[in-house]
């Protein structure tokens, strides 16, 4: 069965079910090249919501682990990174500092181990200097077009304050064009790095430099620890990306370093995506294959620009 829901005239990019909307309906968010982030009600293939905001093409969305996805950071051909509260349709923030397109943004599964947890396990983004919620926060809503046009024509954030995000402690991480990876506190760049951000300060925690080429796809690496037979995500202290130079990079997120790096085939000509995937899966898998070896624990399904997908784990 399959359903025809919009007629973009722009190419769309990202698509995710919204996870805020779903207690209400069944909602599809979108990433297109016409700038905007829409929100799309399944049922009647209407647009229900719109973000806009991003002065080029938005490559990549991802929603939050907290507060039942009401925030969202999107990435970008104007080289930005955005976090947006969704309940309101505001920008909260604007990271700058990526030199090309930002691929591909997401935010860390857990909150960090150096995070102070206020005990508010709900999660939400927190003003600074905040003495009263209310007033402030009517105040941040009615300035956010003008904060909007500020941002987008002079690149400045100082008039950004985002204090505290699901409660502490969750980071972005990027990949960008300009080959780095970035960890923003995190997201992905259209400039061969991997950047970290730190939510709290709205400050560049690393940058992550290794790759040759665009980086198209940024991910924690999942953890996995066993509480009575059961496997869960116990943390997110490595990040892993893979672009157009045709490796596979695994970093250290505590010590700022590469851990090690999965150089692929000539004929997979690129990474363009890769997905982890739990314990639980793996041992099906095994089973297929009729396989017991022991490895790390989970497997790394990856597509490359040749069209091939393949298994690593």
């Amino acid at each position: 069965m399959s359903k025809f829901i919009s007629n973009n005239p722009s190419c769309v990019y990202y698509t995710k079910f919204s996870p805020y909307h779903s207690t209400r309906s069944l909602t599809v968010c979108s990433a297109s090249f016409d700038k905007s982030i829409r929100f799309w009600d399944y049922s009647s293939g209407r647009v229900v919501q719109t973000l806009d905001g991003h002065t080029n093409g938005v490559a990549g969305i991802h929603f939050s682990p907290f507060a039942q996805g009401r925030y969202l950071c999107s990435g970008s051909y104007d080289t930005t990174i955005r976090l947006w509260d969704v309940a309101t349709s505001t920008t909260l923030h604007v990271f700058n500092g990526h030199k090309g397109c930002v691929w591909r943004t997401e935010f860390s599964p857990l909150q960090t181990s150096s995070s102070n947890n206020n005990g508010g396990g709900g999660g939400g983004v927190h003003n600074n200097n905040n003495n009263d919620n209310n007033n402030k926060n009517n105040n941040n809503n009615n300035n956010n077009n003008n904060n909007n046009n500020n941002n987008n024509n002079n690149n400045n954030n100082n008039d950004n304050n985002i204090g505290i995000l699901g409660g502490s402690g969750y980071t972005i991480c990027s990949a960008s064009h300009d080959r780095s990876i970035r960890l923003w506190d995190v997201e992905t760049a259209e400039h061969k790095t991997v950047r970290l951000w730190d939510l709290r300060s709205a400050k560049e925690a690393c940058v992550f430099k290794g790759h040759t080429h665009n980086v198209y796809c940024v991910d924690f690496v999942p953890t996995y620890v066993s509480c009575n037979g059961i496997p869960f995500n116990a943390a997110a202290n490595m990040i892993c990306s893979g672009s157009y130079d045709n490796t596979i990079h695994f970093w250290d997120i505590r010590y700022h370093k590469p851990l090690f790096v999965i150089t692929n085939q000539n004929k997979d000509a690129g990474i363009c995506s890769f997905q982890f995937l739990p314990p639980q899966i793996k041992t099906i898998w095994n089973k297929l294959r009729q396989s017991d070896s022991a490895d790390c624990g989970f497997l790394l399904f990856y597509g490359s620009t040749k069209g091939r997908v393949c298994v690593l784990g």
